[in-house]
């Protein structure tokens, strides 16, 4: 995964910038049709916490 680590150093509350598509799919199982969302980014930034203002 190419933003792992940035994912693992992420905790609630901080401010992330991304630029991503949204996927959209669906299927039918059992008769009933199942949608899933995807996002896959192309571009992560983590805003330093000196910009947040605390």
């Amino acid at each position: 995964m190419r933003f792992e680590s940035q994912r693992d150093n992420l905790k609630k509350g901080d401010l992330v910038y991304a630029e991503a598509e949204i996927e959209i799919t669906s299927c039918e199982k059992n008769g009933e049709t199942i949608y899933g969302v995807s996002t896959i980014a192309n571009q992560v930034s983590v805003a330093p916490t000196e910009c947040i203002g605390n």
